[in-house]
């Protein structure tokens, strides 16, 4: 049961991680073309 809560998390934690960076990506493309909103 402990190995499979620990593969569960390091699945989700990847995700997590993989979702972070797209987003990033994404929120950082757009800012260098278009100027803040500030």
């Amino acid at each position: 049961m402990a190995a499979e809560s620990g593969d569960t998390d390091s699945g989700a934690q990847g995700r997590a991680a993989s979702t972070i960076a797209r987003m990033d990506i994404t929120v950082l493309a757009p800012q260098s073309e278009e100027p803040p909103l500030e």
